[in-house]
C-alpha cells in the first residue's frame, strides 16, 4: 500500500487496517526471510535430484533435515511436499499396469455388425 500512496505515512495506513508498524516490519521480514529459506530449499532439492531423479519427498525430506538443521530451517513434510508441488518438482507416479491395446495400429478396421442388431426370440 505505501507504493501505491507514498503520500501517505506508515503508520496513518497501518492503522487503517488496524496493525502496527511493527506488525508491519515483522510480517515483511518474516516473508522475506521465509522466501530465502523455500529458495535454499529448492536448490538442495535440485540438487539431489541431479543424482536420484525419480526419489520421492519423504526420502528427500530425510536427506534435507541435516541441511535445514545446518541452515536453521524450520519445514515439516507436509510443508515441503507443497512447496514442491508449487514449483512442479513432485515425483509422477509411474503406471502399475502394461498397456496391451494399440488402438492406433495399421490395421484395416471393420464396422461393427452388431451395433444395429436386434434379436427375435
Amino acid at each position: 500500500m505505501k507504493r501505491e500512496f507514498p503520500h501517505i505515512g506508515l503508520a496513518r495506513l497501518c492503522g487503517w487496517f488496524g496493525i502496527t508498524r511493527q506488525a508491519h516490519y515483522q510480517y515483511s521480514w518474516f516473508c522475506y526471510s521465509s522466501d530465502i529459506e523455500q529458495k535454499l530449499v529448492i536448490e538442495e532439492v535440485k540438487r539431489i535430484r541431479l543424482l536420484h531423479r525419480r526419489m520421492g519427498t519423504r526420502k528427500l525430506y530425510e536427506m534435507l533435515q541435516s541441511f535445514m538443521i545446518d541452515n536453521q530451517i524450520k519445514m515439516g513434510r507436509d510443508a515441503l511436499f507443497d512447496l514442491l508441488a508449487v514449483h512442479g518438482l513432485l515425483v509422477r507416479k509411474k503406471r502399475r499396469t502394461t498397456i496391451t491395446t494399440n488402438s492406433k495400429h495399421w490395421f484395416r478396421r471393420y464396422p461393427n455388425l452388431v451395433r444395429g442388431l436386434r434379436l427375435v426370440v
